[in-house]
């Protein structure tokens, strides 16, 4: 399936053709619509003409995670670009190789370990989703590693990485050490970071920040359903691809779909998965309410990148309109907006649409509430009070946000009730 122009796509009138699409991420759209399909009729050619800004297409390139895969595409003629712009993306590329070969090495000595200490551990994204899904770790740029262990092993993990020199960013509780008797206020993410390597790790237990956002790792039969897979010769724990696919709509959805790459995964899953089994990951997400979620990913995967979904796939997306209204929302940000930053109240608005069950939504707007009225660094940059007073943040925190946001923040309590169904 080709993939199909934004003016072809939108059908609320909120794209603004006069703005014109960025041509910068134009051209990291054609490049990965070749590497999804390089036996196309007609490939894509890079538009490194006038239109196009060199320094912001690297630059656009690096904050979409998208290097690699421009690289691969200008390698294959690198005579047809400046050689200064081939020069700076050569080095952008080695640099990426190089780190990717050492968070690869790092990973599988992780997972040796956690082995060896009977703790069961998977990693996904990073590399591991590298080779899976882009057959290849240099494709696919990552920062970081993402391990998901039990959540009653997440204190052996701890262990675990501290005695290999890694230190803990900060403790996972709200404002408060992590202790063993205090582990229902455990969060979903530790971060830690090794000071020589520098090598940022992920411990999770639910692949998801938000309480409210269902995870298919949270299911009592995830760890029995996990798989074997090769990585750098190492055989290791492999998530289902129907599952995995659901975790990487369920993180872009998450964060709005900011980067290109989070799309581009989706995409190069479903490529490297030619037996995926839909019924079944239709059926599991619509069990973990994630139903929309799922519809939102593959619709942009399929619009900007040309993914193959399965024809009855799409026809259900289509039928929920709001699922179409966050697609839209999506590809227009993108196209025509790669360097916007997202607001909160946009955000806020784009999660409690995404989220299909009305109890869901709630518990979201729970959550919402308690970020509204918790103060944080910016409350105390914009009124400084004096420690004995502190409490009295509570009261500056919404009067601020009111002055910011003003009406918007009326509006989400509206957002629970949109789109409970899909159409009849």
């Amino acid at each position: 399936m080709a993939a199909i122009p934004l003016s072809e796509q939108v059908e609320m009138g909120d794209a603004n053709p006069s703005k014109g699409v960025c041509p910068e991420m134009e051209v990291l759209l054609r490049c990965a619509q070749a590497y999804l399909n390089p036996q196309a009729d007609s490939g894509p050619q890079l538009l490194l003409d006038d239109s196009v800004s060199q320094p912001m297409l690297l630059e656009l390139a690096s904050a979409h995670g998208m290097a690699p895969i421009l690289y691969r595409a200008v390698a294959a003629s690198p005579d047809s670009v400046p050689k200064a712009f081939w020069s700076r993306l050569q080095a952008m590329g080695r640099s990426e190789m190089i780190w990717a070969l050492h968070l690869t090495k790092q990973l599988v000595k992780l997972l040796d370990d956690f082995e060896s200490r009977q703790i069961p551990a998977v990693a996904y994204k990073g590399p591991v989703l590298a080779a899976s899904a882009y057959g290849d770790i240099a494709l696919r740029g990552f920062r970081d590693l993402d391990i998901i262990v039990h959540k009653r092993d997440m204190f052996r993990a701890r262990d675990a990485l501290l005695t290999r020199g890694y230190a803990a960013v900060a403790a996972p509780a709200e404002g408060t050490p992590l202790r063993e008797d205090g582990f229902q206020q455990l969060k979903s993410a530790w971060r830690f970071v090794h000071p020589k390597s520098s090598v940022p790790v992920d411990l999770q237990w639910r692949a998801t920040a938000v309480r409210c956002f269902n995870s298919p790792v949270e299911r009592d039969n995830f760890w029995e359903t996990l798989e074997q897979g090769g990585l750098a010769g190492k055989t290791v724990r492999t998530i289902p691809a129907e599952a995995l696919l659901q975790i990487l709509c369920l993180h872009g959805c998450r964060h709005l779909w900011e980067r290109l790459i989070w799309v581009c995964d989706v995409a190069a899953l479903i490529q490297s998965q030619p037996t995926l089994d839909w019924s079944q990951l239709m059926a599991d997400a619509k069990l973990q309410g994630n139903q929309r979620v799922v519809l939102t990913g593959v619709l942009i995967a399929s619009r900007l990148l040309g993914a193959q979904v399965p024809r009855d796939v799409l026809v259900r997306a289509e039928w929920d309109h709001v699922a179409c209204r966050l697609a839209n929302e999506a590809c227009h940000r993108l196209q025509y907006e790669p360097e916007r930053a997202i607001g909160a109240v946009e955000g806020f608005s784009f999660h409690l649409q995404m989220l299909e069950r009305f109890a869901d939504r709630v518990k979201y707007f729970q959550y919402l509430l308690g970020s509204l009225v918790t103060p944080n660094s910016q409350d105390r940059a914009a009124v400084p009070i004096p420690g004995a007073l502190s409490f009295l943040y509570y009261s500056v925190r919404p009067l601020r946000l009111i002055l910011t946001y003003g009406l918007m923040l009326l509006r989400l309590p509206a957002k629970m009730f949109v789109g409970n169904d899909f159409r009849r």
